[in-house]
């Protein structure tokens, strides 16, 4: 159960840092 959160959180994470990165980098 621990594990599958761990996972999520990370899934999240990179999924709002990725657009983070792409916006930085078009600007």
């Amino acid at each position: 159960s621990n594990q599958r959160w761990r996972s999520t959180k990370t899934a999240v994470a990179a999924d709002l840092h990725l657009p983070m990165r792409s916006l930085e980098v078009k600007n």
